[in-house]
């Protein structure tokens, strides 16, 4: 499932609009955790980066 930019017209509330920023809030949290737990390793970052990718699809 990818993250999509949204649509100019969506409504900030209603089922879509609850839906869009969850979404945005776990990205935003996704990113807070994979530069805090593995910003110094390469190897590890991509590990990470793999593990977050399997999960989204």
């Amino acid at each position: 499932m990818r993250i999509q930019a949204a649509p100019l017209k969506f409504p900030g509330g209603g089922a879509c609009g609850d839906v869009f920023w969850m979404r945005i809030k776990n990205a935003k949290e996704l990113a807070r955790t994979y530069k805090t737990e593995a910003l110094g390793d390469r190897d590890n970052r991509a590990e990470h980066l793999r593990k977050i990718r399997m999960r989204a699809t």
